[in-house]
C-alpha cells in the first residue's frame, strides 16, 4: 500500500482543484513506483491533520511494515508541536521503518540490534527475542554484518559478555557496550560501527526509540510490544 495524505481546501473550488491534486499524486506515486496495478494500492487524502491522517491509516491496515523517511527534529521542537514520527510509534502499533535521510557510505553494510542487558519483565525479554531474530534474519537476506548494542550504567559494565553475545548469536567482538543514556549509547555504537539499520524496541512508557531518530545517523527499524 502506497499512502499519501494532502492538505485540503475550502470551498467547492477548492474541492474541485483538491480531486485534480488527488489523481496528479496518484499518478505520481504510480510511476515512482513502477508496480503494475495488480500489486500495488494507491490510497490518497485530504485533510487539515495529515499526521494524524498518517497514524489513523497505520494503524487501521493490515500491512506488515510502515515505511517513512525520518524527520529530525529538536527535542524541544518534539515536546510543543506534534510530530508525525513520535505520534506513529505511540499510536500505530506496527513495525515501523524510519530511513535516514542520508548519502549511503558504501562499503560493507552492517546492521546493529539495539539490546537491553537487564530485561526485567516479560515485555522486554520479547522484544529483545523478537529484535535478534529479526536482526539475523535481515542480515541473512541483505547480507549485511550483525552486531549487538546494550547501553550500561556504573557496575552494570561488569556483566557477562560471552553469555550476551550467545544470546544476540554474535561473535564477542561484535558486542558493543556503552555507558550513558540507552538512546545516546546506541546512536554512539550505530555511529562506531558504521551501522546502516538498527532493529530496536519500542516498549510502552520508553522513549528511546523516540529520541533515537534525532541522534543516530541509519535507518531504523522499530519493533512494537505486544505485536
Amino acid at each position: 500500500i502506497a499512502y499519501c495524505c494532502i492538505s485540503e481546501g475550502n470551498g467547492d473550488s477548492a474541492q474541485e482543484k483538491m480531486e485534480d491534486r488527488i489523481e496528479v499524486v496518484r499518478d505520481s506515486i504510480q510511476r515512482m513506483t513502477s508496480l503494475p496495478d495488480d500489486q500495488l494500492t494507491i490510497q490518497v487524502e485530504s485533510t487539515n491533520n495529515w499526521r494524524q491522517a498518517l497514524v489513523e491509516a497505520a494503524a487501521g491496515s493490515d500491512t506488515d511494515l510502515v515505511v517513512k523517511i525520518a524527520s529530525r527534529h529538536s527535542l524541544v521542537g518534539r515536546r510543543f508541536s506534534a510530530t508525525a514520527d513520535w505520534m506513529l510509534l505511540s499510536e500505530a502499533n506496527r513495525p515501523i521503518l524510519l530511513v535516514a535521510d542520508r548519502v549511503s557510505p558504501g562499503g560493507p553494510r552492517r546492521l546493529l540490534a539495539a539490546i537491553k542487558q537487564k530485561p526485567g519483565d516479560e515485555e522486554h525479554e520479547l522484544l529483545n527475542q523478537e529484535i535478534v531474530e529479526l536482526s539475523h534474519y535481515l542480515g541473512e537476506v541483505v547480507g549485511c554484518e550483525v552486531h549487538a548494542a546494550t547501553a550500561y550504567k556504573g557496575d552494570d559494565i561488569y556483566f557477562d559478555r560471552q553469555k550476551f553475545a550467545d544470546f544476540c548469536k554474535v561473535p564477542r567482538n561484535r558486542v558493543h557496550a556503552v555507558e550513558g543514556a540507552p538512546y545516546v549509547a546506541i546512536a554512539k555504537a550505530a555511529s562506531d560501527v558504521g551501522a546502516d539499520t538498527i532493529v530496536i524496541g519500542n516498549p510502552e512508557e520508553s522513549e528511546t526509540a523516540q529520541r533515537l531518530i534525532d541522534h543516530a545517523d541509519a535507518d531504523m527499524i522499530i519493533l512494537p510490544s505486544g505485536d
